[in-house]
């Protein structure tokens, strides 16, 4: 699983174990920067099984989570939830499992309450590079156009 152009963010969660790496994170990043890549690559990582939950926040569900015993990676994306989901993971949060992990995408910090904001350990992607941004561009579209609308790997994928 390859990550280009983000270095530092790549730094980062090297800096990490098993045994160390947080129990709530958020990544931040522009759309079709790779978040739900950089998830995929944090749970191949630790062994962790992946879930997305965003279509599922409900307290039950949340209290079903702590029944778990298999080590997962719970994954919410910010962008399709609203205020009062972002209050019913706040337990969920502050009081994981041993064998929960969490990790909320957002675009911004401006989207997430600032209760959730100070519970989690941040990741951001940094901008693209003009080079490596035509890494991702194929000889299909036209490739000046292309960077010129389309600063993730992302928006260029949906270009073609």
């Amino acid at each position: 699983m390859n990550i280009l152009g983000q270095e530092k963010l790549l730094s980062k969660l090297n800096l990490y174990t098993s045994n160390t790496f947080p129990k709530s994170s958020i990544v931040l990043g522009s759309f079709g920067c790779g978040k739900h890549l950089f998830a995929r690559h944090v749970a191949t990582k630790f062994n962790l099984e992946l879930i997305d939950i965003t279509e599922n926040i409900s307290q039950e569900f949340i209290e079903s989570i702590y029944l778990r015993v298999i080590p997962t990676l719970y994954v919410i994306d910010a962008s399709k939830i609203v205020e009062r989901q972002q209050n019913m993971i706040l337990k969920f949060l502050e009081e994981p499992s041993i064998y929960t992990f969490i990790i909320i995408l957002a675009e911004n910090r401006v989207s997430l309450l600032p209760t959730i904001l100070n519970r989690c350990v941040e990741f951001e992607f940094e901008q693209y590079t003009r080079e490596t941004l035509l890494q991702f561009v194929d000889d299909s579209i036209d490739k000046e156009l292309a960077l010129s609308v389309c600063v993730t790997p992302g928006q260029l994928k949906l270009l073609k």
